[in-house]
């Protein structure tokens, strides 16, 4: 069997978004235990059953007996027809774990004859294929509805199953089910096939989880997982299983509710800056105000200003050599299925346009079976007599920590650099973060475009000593000699009050800006200096107070 992690691809997983991977994350919990620990059925003639395809998309249909299953198999761009497959047949488009859950009671599967043989009955019709995912929980639960009913559901229970269940189409069917064929219990199918799930595989997916920005849409996942977790703990409550599966399933529920506090409670900073921090950048930053933060981000006009003139234009050294811009003529000659987004035919991109077809998109391409265009071109070289590009550069910031900065200082200066990081974060540059305090005191936090999580948290740790300048202006000259990247690198000076160089320190300072061309900008926290004001340490380009 194969483990579901490895079927997925770890770059899959990584990739996935919050809503998906809180998704996941819950199936997967859910799915671990019924496969580990409860006992597993057989279905009989009438049953219903589905498996999951992606994440929140899941695929019914009805068992007829003999090993097959009445279900809706699409035929083509926008037909689907009632076909009898196999249970590998039925599962062959999966994505996850391959498994099928089966319709069942207390005492084990549950059907009815009177179900089977309308899904007999229906096999060879043809439909209008518009919702997929729709139609075959529609036919599930058409099929369903033609038993007498056996258990009476109110209105507002009906109403609380279809809230818990990531569909509202399987949410009816289910509720069909318990109405009809008195399933209150959803098993997995007896059998060899399928693939194994790992506590190990379980943890990779947890910990995805925690690195997720925790963005208004996760939120509500989360908060929609929570009460799903609630009524599979219900559903379980009398299977008398082993207290490790118990303890499994209470402890994600338990890490549900800290995933989405910590979200909550940092809501309106994440609204502030526009983008979202993971739990676990919440939970190291524990000590942090995000409610003062979200505040100051919104009110310091100063700090806005800022970021309008932070980082020195330069011309890229790739912009400065000539360029050639290769043109494509191309001519469409047939179509074939694969993942190329930019030749994707417009009923591929239309799945989007609706939440439930949504991740039926994000599976196709996956599984690099989107409908796209075949082309057949050639190319045409262009010389480029535009203007070299100006860029902005990366930024080396010097965060003073002393004991001073406590307060409103240290809140203004973490204020900024959150800012920062959203700006660099949107044009792709590089920060180099260079906490100080007295003498020799200095941590640092590499942010480069393609790794910008750990800020908030490396934000909160601090010195609360004395104050030593040169210490970070010595270390931030080396950044800008040894790192290529940082070569076309400016200097930004945070602190509480103007920086006390050495006249020697002053002068090779002032040797190392002329030779590596780079400018110094101090931002004194404390709101003494005017802009206009600008006053002069003898070494700084720019002074400017928050």
């Amino acid at each position: 069997m194969i483990p579901l992690i490895t079927s997925m691809g770890k770059a899959a997983l990584c990739a996935l978004k919050g809503l998906s991977i809180a998704k996941l994350a819950t199936k997967a919990t859910k799915y671990f235990i019924d496969d580990t620990f409860r006992s597993k059925v057989t279905p009989t003639e009438g049953s219903v059953i589905y498996s999951d395809l992606f994440l929140g998309v899941e695929h019914s249909g009805i068992y007829v007996g003999n090993g097959e299953i009445s279900n809706i198999v699409v035929t083509g761009s926008f037909e689907s027809e009632v076909k009898l497959d196999s249970p590998s047949s039925f599962v062959d488009s999966g994505k996850l774990h391959r498994q099928i859950y089966v319709s069942c009671d207390s005492h084990g599967a549950v059907g009815d004859t009177i179900v089977s043989d309308e899904a007999k009955s229906k096999i060879g019709e043809r439909a209008f294929y518009g919702l997929v995912i729709k139609n075959c929980h529609e036919f599930s639960r058409k099929c369903v509805e033609i038993a007498p009913r056996k258990t009476n559901i109110s209105r507002l229970e009906s109403m609380f199953e279809l809230e818990d269940t990531w569909e509202h189409t399987i949410g009816s069917l289910k509720t069909s089910a318990k109405k009809h064929i008195g399933a209150t219990k959803w098993r997995l199918w007896d059998q060899t096939s399928g693939s194994s799930l790992s506590e190990n595989d379980l943890q990779q997916i947890y910990d995805q989880l925690n690195n997720t920005p925790l963005d208004q849409q996760t939120i509500e996942a989360l908060q929609q997982s929570q009460r799903e977790i609630e009524r599979y703990l219900e559903e379980i409550q009398d299977e008398n299983l082993p207290s490790h599966a118990l303890i499994t399933v209470n402890k994600y529920h338990q890490q549900l509710g800290k995933l989405n506090e910590a979200g909550t409670k940092a809501s309106s900073l994440s609204q502030s800056l526009g983008y979202s921090f993971t739990y676990n950048d919440l939970k190291a930053a524990k000590d942090i105000d995000f409610s003062s933060l979200s505040k100051e981000l919104e009110s310091n006009q100063s700090i806005a200003d800022i970021l309008e003139t932070l980082g020195r234009s330069y011309v890229s050294e790739k912009m400065k050599q000539k360029q050639i811009k290769r043109a494509n003529t191309n001519e469409v000659y047939g179509t074939h299925k694969s993942a190329d987004i930019s030749r994707v035919l417009p009923s591929e991109l239309s799945l989007l346009e609706n939440e439930e077809l949504e991740h039926l998109f994000y599976a196709k391409l996956l599984e690099s079976n989107l409908s796209t265009y075949k082309m057949l071109g050639h190319h045409i070289d262009l010389e480029d007599d535009s203007e070299d590009e100006k860029m902005k550069g990366p930024i080396v910031v010097c965060l003073d920590t002393s004991g001073s900065m406590s307060g409103q200082p240290i809140l203004k200066a973490r204020a900024l650099l959150l800012a920062i990081h959203t700006i660099i974060t949107k044009e792709k540059r590089d920060l180099y973060v260079l906490l100080f305090g007295s003498n020799g005191q200095i941590k640092e936090l590499l942010l480069d475009e393609t790794s910008s999580t750990g800020l908030l948290a490396f934000l909160c740790k601090e010195f609360s000593g004395g104050t030593d300048f040169e210490t970070p202006l010595k270390r931030a000259i080396e950044i800008i000699e040894s790192k290529k990247q940082f070569n076309k690198a400016d200097v930004l000076m945070v602190t509480d009050g103007e920086c006390d160089l050495s006249a020697h320190f002053q002068k090779t300072l002032k040797a190392k800006k002329s030779q590596l061309d780079f400018s110094i900008q101090t931002v004194i926290c404390t709101g003494l200096f005017a802009s206009s004001a600008q006053p002069n340490d003898g070494f700084s380009d720019r002074i400017i107070g928050i």
